[in-house]
């Protein structure tokens, strides 16, 4: 049957790891990533939502792909151009009289999620994982084996392309499509049975270690994370994913407190996941406004209160669009 499961109930952990994850990318945003610790910290940042994504996609309630395809088009494509057409508008307003910041270049290719503005290819990324999502959950429904066999298969074509360093379009596309797929796989199978997470975890330290060698063999630090990043090696994304499965650990223990999500912080928490796409695309307008801000941390304080409150406002004016609150 051509059909995708679907659910809105809610894990109040699994929103805790989301927060976490949004709040490193803006971290990541505003503070200079060039030391080594902070790029130790932030480079977890956008597994953990990518992970977090794949584990929600596995839910309890069917629906046809056709629908699953719309619902997911509105909530990320048209939901950005809405934002986008928003942004340019407010900023030509904020620039009368002066050169216009943006080009139709940079206009362009925001629209069509090649960075333009800047920040915008991880919307792309999460438009890929929900296209796969689908064949994620058929693929691992009709061969179980596949669990375990891929992971193998993609940490020794991730070694292989770390070591002979091929810098191409096509091996980029394949790096960008195929560690953030892997990403969602690993999420989706998690949430399928969770006692798989400390194998995992295990795993990773292996590739870890093999990562390590190779980058020290090449000459290459292999404190340097964000050289990993774009695009994304598989230290990268090992890195990232092990991280992940530590915080999901940590954050899963909450199950043993009952009351935990009737606590006011964590009726919060549920909140600013629900609405964590919007609080994404706001956090971009609020690096733009708060640009003059020279004190980081007050820059910091100010663009999270700024994609609150526009993700708040945001969320409110569309309700009549959009039924449901939207997150990453």
């Amino acid at each position: 049957m051509n059909t995708i499961k679907d659910s809105s109930k809610r894990i109040v952990w699994i929103d805790y790891l989301r927060c976490t994850g949004l709040l490193l990318v803006i971290a990541s945003h505003v503070f200079s990533s060039s030391m080594p610790v902070l790029q130790m910290l932030f480079g977890c940042n956008v597994p953990i939502m990518v992970v977090v994504s794949g584990y929600c996609s596995y839910s309890s309630s069917d629906c046809s792909y056709f629908v699953y395809y719309k619902k997911r088009a509105k909530q990320l494509i048209i939901h950005s151009w809405l934002f986008f057409v928003f942004f340019f508008l407010l900023v030509g307003a904020l620039n009368l009289g002066k050169t216009y910041p943006y080009s139709s270049i940079q206009i362009v290719k925001t629209f069509l999620f090649l960075d333009g503005i800047g920040y915008t290819w991880i919307i792309a990324i999460f438009i890929l994982i929900a296209f796969v999502t689908p064949f994620i959950r058929g693929i691992v429904n009709k061969f179980n084996w596949i669990i375990w066999v891929w992971p193998v298969i993609y940490w020794i074509l991730g070694l292989l392309l770390l070591f002979f360093q091929y810098d191409n379009i096509l091996t980029k596309v394949f790096l960008y499509s195929s560690g953030y797929i892997f990403l969602s796989f690993v999420g989706f199978v998690i949430r399928e049975k969770r006692e798989r997470i400390n194998a995992y975890i295990i795993s990773c330290l292996v590739a870890i270690v093999c990562c390590i060698g190779v980058l020290l063999f090449t000459g290459r630090s292999p404190f340097d994370l964000s050289g990993n990043k774009y695009p994304p090696t598989v230290y990268y994304i090992t890195y990232g994913l092990m991280i992940t499965l530590i915080f999901m650990l940590a954050f899963s223990k909450m199950e043993n407190f009952p009351n935990a999500g009737n606590l006011l912080i964590s009726k919060c928490i549920v909140y600013i996941s629900k609405v964590s796409f919007d609080v994404y695309l706001w956090h971009v307008l609020g690096l733009y406004i708060t640009k003059p801000i020279s004190n980081i941390w007050i820059r910091f304080v100010s663009v999270i209160v700024f994609s609150l409150s526009g993700a708040w406002l945001f969320n409110t004016i569309k309700s009549k669009l959009f039924s449901k609150e939207i997150s990453l």
